[in-house]
């Protein structure tokens, strides 16, 4: 039948047992009623977790002779409904260029025209939108199975659409699924972003998106015609996260692993600071918060706390307004030297014990662990000029308070354990 898809290649017959699919399989051609057709290789195989994907890639020819190169389309299990999915540079008959088209089924999205100067055309469900002026563009290719196309528009917004084949994760080496996705970028710093790029008259449209704000925040939105339906709560943007080392606010000589935003960040030691920042560093006011519930609110300077900062602790009295600088505290209490005494034995159920001692002497720093090893976890809470409390335990000039730590090594399923290390620590305010 004229309107009927035909298909001309090798095809496999579906299996229970191995969990095989029925359709196109390898080597095959396809021939559309309306004129195109697409040769290349069918990559179906077994049903995947995901559920069956019927997906091809090879050369796209349209009914006037321009073509695609490599180009993914999606089909169904009877070949009756077929689509291409992504960025393509389409080719005229005779190799030159034409332009560069997004297609979800239909063209959908920015196509970048081979003229000069250099046009847009926004596309939606394969009929034209409107045109606009281009200023700038580039097209990335990843890899041959995908394409990033960037365009600014002389409008001020820009476009980034991306498209091809998907890998799925690491696990699903052979699920082939196409996609197109594209990212809308609007002169006040938001952006919206959806899968099949749900985008008409460069606003969201129908289905489910996300907005990214110029603050670091995103949320998921569902439109329909234009109309915002329903959203999530706001939540910190990871597109618009940079990983970077930065100083431990809380050490003067300390760095540790950090992921920021504008005015947020993420501390790999588990601490998190909102406020003022210049260059990705805390600078101003704000505020710094650690899962251990320390709080340190007040000034920062060049990432550490620097002049008058207020440090708690979440569930207790401790509340004290302190001066630092360069992530230590200024006042002259902090200049106090305590002595320890340390013991450690290893022991194991052989018998085997070891012990080793040592004598030495540390300086407290407020929020700090003590750096002694076996008692890492224990932190100064509070320095005055007559008491400290380390840990939960007070400690007074003249006193000295002690700890103990066990830790287990080697522990079998039935809960023996074999081997481990026990910690004695005698500290000494002199």
């Amino acid at each position: 039948m004229e309107n009927e898809v035909k298909y001309y290649g090798e095809w496999q017959e579906g299996s229970v047992i191995l969990e095989k699919l029925t359709g196109p399989i390898g080597n095959g051609r396809v021939e559309f009623p309306n004129g195109d057709s697409f040769e290349g290789v069918f990559h179906l195989s077994f049903a995947c977790i995901s559920g069956p994907c019927y997906a091809a890639c090879g050369k796209y020819t349209f009914a006037d002779g321009s073509y695609i190169d490599h180009a993914w389309i999606n089909t169904s299990k009877d070949l009756s409904k077929f689509g291409l999915k992504g960025v393509y540079e389409v080719k005229n008959a005779d190799g030159s260029a034409r332009s560069i088209t997004p297609f979800y089924i239909n063209k959908h999205g920015i196509e970048l025209l081979a003229s000069d100067p250099a046009e847009a055309i926004e596309w939606h469900n394969g009929k034209e939108v409107q045109r606009y002026g281009v200023n700038d563009y580039s097209l990335e290719r990843v890899d041959e199975d995908r394409c990033i196309l960037n365009v600014s528009l002389s409008n001020g917004i820009s476009v980034r659409m991306t498209g091809g084949r998907l890998n799925k994760n690491k696990y699903d080496r052979y699920y082939f699924e196409t996609h197109l996705e594209g990212r809308i970028y609007y002169p006040d710093g938001n952006s919206f972003s959806s899968i099949n790029y749900n985008i008409c008259n460069l606003k969201p449209y129908e289905g489910w998106g996300t907005m990214h704000f110029a603050n670091g925040k995103c949320r998921s939105e569902k439109y329909e015609g234009y109309n915002l339906n329903y959203a999530y709560e706001e939540k910190w943007d990871e597109t618009a996260m940079v990983k970077k080392e930065l100083p431990n606010p809380v050490h003067p000589y300390d760095c540790c692993q950090a992921e920021t935003w504008s005015t947020y960040i993420r501390y790999s030691k588990g601490g998190e600071y909102s406020g003022d920042t210049v260059d990705g560093l805390p600078h101003g006011k704000g505020v710094l918060t650690f899962y251990d519930g320390r709080h340190y609110e007040g000034e920062f300077a060049n990432g550490r706390c620097n002049g008058v900062v207020v440090y708690s602790v979440e569930g207790s009295d401790i509340h004290e307004e302190r001066v630092w600088e360069n992530g230590k505290i200024k006042d002259e209490q902090c200049n106090i030297t305590l002595r320890y005494k340390w013991r450690s034995d290893e022991w194991s159920i052989g018998g085997k014990s070891d012990k080793t001692t040592r004598e030495g002497t540390f300086t407290p720093r407020l929020g700090e662990s003590i750096d002694i090893e076996g008692f890492r976890y224990i932190k100064v809470y509070e320095i005055k000029e007559d008491e400290l409390l380390i840990g939960s335990c007070p400690l007074h000039r003249g006193e000295s308070i002690s700890f103990e730590n066990e830790v287990e090594d080697d522990e079998a399923s039935d809960g023996t354990v074999w081997s481990g290390t026990d910690y004695y620590i005698q500290i000494f305010w002199d």
